[in-house]
């Protein structure tokens, strides 16, 4: 399906037939109109829109690992380049795929780049006219900025996509990615495809922080990490 929300909606090919996201955009679409898509027969496992906006959202996935207590579990964070070590890692609050990520190597670098971000930021944050209530807090959900935080270098990589039904963890699939270079940002490096293992064995430890972090979640989602 190329359907990413809004009208018209897609309808299932058989009643009871599932709809499930393969990217943020589409997880949040099927979140929000969640009542709507069940009502035309789909199958859905999903939750809060708010939720599913935060666990993609960068910066809001941080306050969420803040708000729980798991802040220590990510790359620290810098308020800004005078703050950072180097090399570090600027992203776009939004965004897949590698898409607006930069590793910076020196404090020049950084507080070029960081200028050009905020510029960039307050050109969006200009766009649109008075919203109402609902408006509001569907921009609150996708509110746009900018990260910098600590370059985790290692060349391999865990991708745990899990299946969750009401923060727990019911199914998961990890694959072990490794790469040819200890710092880069992916899908721009060169995998070392005969190295790559998959299986089931999610570590006790791996799973309870992302229990944590998941509680209240139900559907699908996948963690990439890396173990320091």
């Amino acid at each position: 399906l190329t359907w990413r929300g809004g009208e018209p909606l897609p309808a299932p090919p058989t009643r009871g037939c599932w709809l499930l996201p393969a990217s943020d955009l589409a997880a949040l679409a099927i979140a929000r109109q969640r009542e709507q898509l069940a009502a035309l027969g789909w199958r859905l496992l999903t939750c809060a829109p708010r939720l599913v906006s935060a666990l993609s959202n960068k910066l809001r996935f941080r306050e969420l690992a803040a708000s729980r207590g798991l802040l220590a579990h990510l790359p620290r964070h810098f308020l800004t380049p005078a703050d950072a070590t180097f090399p570090c890692v600027l992203k776009a609050a939004v965004g897949e795929f590698g898409r607006h990520v930069h590793i910076l190597r020196t404090r020049e670098e950084a507080e070029l780049r960081w200028d050009v971000a905020l510029r960039w930021q307050q050109r969006r944050g200009r766009r649109g006219g008075g919203a109402d209530a609902d408006d509001a807090a569907e921009a609150a959900d996708e509110e746009e900025g900018w990260l910098l935080q600590e370059l985790i270098a290692g060349r391999v990589e865990h991708s745990a996509s899990l299946l969750v039904v009401d923060g727990a963890i019911v199914g998961a699939v990890v694959t072990e990615y490794t790469y040819a270079a200890d710092e880069y940002v992916w899908p721009h490096v060169r995998e070392i495809k005969e190295q790559r293992v998959s299986h089931s064995v999610l570590p006790p430890t791996h799973r309870a922080v992302m229990a944590a972090l998941l509680a209240g979640f139900s559907g699908m989602c996948n963690v990439n990490y890396k173990v320091r």
